[in-house]
């Protein structure tokens, strides 16, 4: 859900076998969170990431995936 509160939901597709990882930076740009999620076979998957952590505000996301990368913004409210 997006803002969201505790957690993040991510599904994603594996074209071919390789790491996925999560980058979250705050709205300045600063990395706050680097999540390695590992390697993955080909197919679709769903991740959650806990966000307790994090403060209310405005983030940035990059999922990467292999070569490839996907980027949003999400907002945390408390």
């Amino acid at each position: 859900p997006n803002p969201a509160k505790d957690a993040l939901n991510f599904s994603f597709h594996v074209e071919n076998e390789g790491d996925a990882s999560l980058n979250l930076f705050d709205i300045s740009g600063k990395e706050v969170k680097n999540i390695p999620f590992g390697s993955y076979q080909s197919g679709s998957y769903s991740k959650s990431v806990n966000i307790e952590s994090l403060p209310a505000g405005v983030y940035f996301y990059d999922l990467i995936i292999g070569q490839s990368s996907f980027q949003g913004k999400i907002i945390v409210a408390r």
